[in-house]
Parts: C-alpha cells; sequence; structure tokens
C-alpha cells in the first residue's frame, strides 16, 4: 500500500523472490498476486524478475500492463561481439514480442 501511494508511473513488481535471473515458469500464483496488487495500486503494472521467454511475456501481460526483461537481455547483449549487441538486442527483442 505504502509503494502505491507513495509511487506515480508504476509499480514494478517482482514476480518471484531471490536472485534475478532467467526462469522457466513464473512463479506459481503470479495472476492472483497481481490481482490483489492492482487492487491496492491505482497504477500500472509492471513484472519483472525471471522473465526471458515469448510465453513468458504473453503470460505477464495477461495479468500486468508491461513485462519487464533485465538479466536475459544482459546477457544476450554480453554474448558476442559488441559490435552486433544492438542488433542482437534488437532481434531478441522481436523475438519476445512475437508473443504478444
Amino acid at each position: 500500500r505504502q509503494s502505491a501511494q507513495l509511487g506515480r508511473g508504476f509499480l514494478y513488481v517482482i514476480s518471484r523472490l531471490g536472485v534475478t535471473g532467467a526462469r522457466k515458469d513464473l512463479a506459481e500464483g503470479t495472476g492472483e498476486f497481481l490481482a490483489r496488487v492492482r487492487q491496492q495500486a491505482g497504477l500500472p503494472l509492471a513484472l519483472g524478475f525471471g522473465i526471458s521467454r515469448p510465453e513468458q511475456v504473453a503470460e505477464a501481460c495477461r495479468h500486468a500492463d508491461a513485462a519487464v526483461v533485465g538479466s536475459a537481455l544482459v546477457d544476450v547483449i554480453a554474448r558476442d561481439e559488441p559490435s552486433s549487441a544492438a542488433e542482437r538486442a534488437g532481434d531478441y527483442v522481436r523475438w519476445l514480442k512475437s508473443a504478444l
């Protein structure tokens, strides 16, 4: 409640407790949790933590207003030559959006 009262713009909601990084699935009960947060927040919700695949983006966006991808995108950027990082990042984001 305090975050919602003090927040502006959107509320960043983590999908699970623990260390950030790509996961196979979103945490069980994420949809129900976000429904409770939405009732209290009065702000758009951005869900992050562990999102790395198109089906996870689609699931996140069924319950939240945005999906946040962090560690997985950093991994894609760091994977190869710096000169092609922007192209790899763009390809990856387009792939993530393909499920929407």
